[in-house]
């Protein structure tokens, strides 16, 4: 089940112009955000990184009440757990938003038992773009690959750099532990800064773990003892397998230990929620 919400009114039958640019040229940005309980995970987190973004496109941010408006549109419809999307995009020289609430949760706890698939997509990445920082309507590249590697039945493609590097997945962050270090590629490189990698990184020490920054090359992923990925819907998410280069034996449990420190991260961050 889908609902909307449009500049602040619900329906399912609004009208946009093909003619906008978010049509014609992918201007706009949007955010994805888990829903538990009725309360959006991190919401400040994914409001500050759109608030960055709508900056840079349109030098102003005029959705000082977005807060309140998502918090009426989840209590309206009794939203408990879900997948709320944020799309700021611009119509007639006005900026406009759509809010889309999905409570079809991509994720089982089957994939977490288990890991995922992820296999190498053979093209390189230009990373002297400042938008692989900002999450735009032109999501090509990301939409692209992940379908690549589904029909691949994996579940997504491992990004590469022009100097051969290993960046991301196409909807995820990358973690790579190897040399009995955890390992993830510094946001210098062109990476999407996920907000799940940020607070990984920032609170690693609370399962007595440290992330160290640096390039990780295909080397140090054939070397790997455990890879894991992050994003706002997966959480932590292990990888049991890269096509052709690693297998998982499941000998190690960093990532369940960082899983675990991230799920009480998220507590934390739901139980001073004013969402009820």
């Amino acid at each position: 089940m889908k609902k909307i919400f449009f500049n602040g009114r619900e329906g399912s039958d609004f009208k946009l112009s093909v003619l906008t640019k978010a049509f014609q040229y992918g201007k706009g940005l949007f955010e994805t955000i888990l829903v538990e309980e009725g309360r959006p995970v991190f919401l400040k987190e994914h409001l500050e990184r759109l608030k960055t973004g709508i900056k840079l496109f349109w030098s102003r941010f005029p959705f000082d009440n977005m807060e309140e408006e998502i918090r009426c549109f989840l209590k309206l419809n009794s939203f408990t757990a879900g997948i709320l999307k944020i799309i700021v995009f611009e119509e007639s020289d006005d900026i406009d938003y759509l809010l889309i609430f999905d409570d079809n949760l991509p994720y089982y706890t089957r994939a977490y038992d288990k890991g995922i698939l992820l296999t190498p997509f053979n093209v390189a990445r230009d990373g002297r773009s400042v938008f692989y920082k900002l999450k735009t309507l032109s999501f090509i590249e990301n939409l692209v690959t992940k379908e690549a590697a589904e029909k691949r039945n994996a579940h997504e493609a491992v990004l590469v750099n022009a100097d051969g590097s290993i960046l991301e997945c196409s909807f995820s962050n990358l973690f790579v532990k190897t040399g009995g270090r955890i390992c993830t590629p510094p946001d210098t490189e062109p990476i999407f800064p996920g907000i799940t990698r940020s607070l990984i990184i920032k609170h690693a020490a609370r399962c007595q773990e440290r992330i160290y920054e640096k390039k990780i090359t295909k080397t140090d992923l054939a070397a790997a003892t455990e890879i894991f990925v992050t994003s706002s819907l997966k959480g932590v998410m292990p990888v049991y397998k890269i096509e052709g280069i690693f297998l998982n034996t499941g000998e190690d449990e960093t990532t369940a230990r960082i899983a675990d420190m991230y799920e009480k991260l998220k507590a934390a961050d739901m139980a001073k929620s004013l969402f009820i």
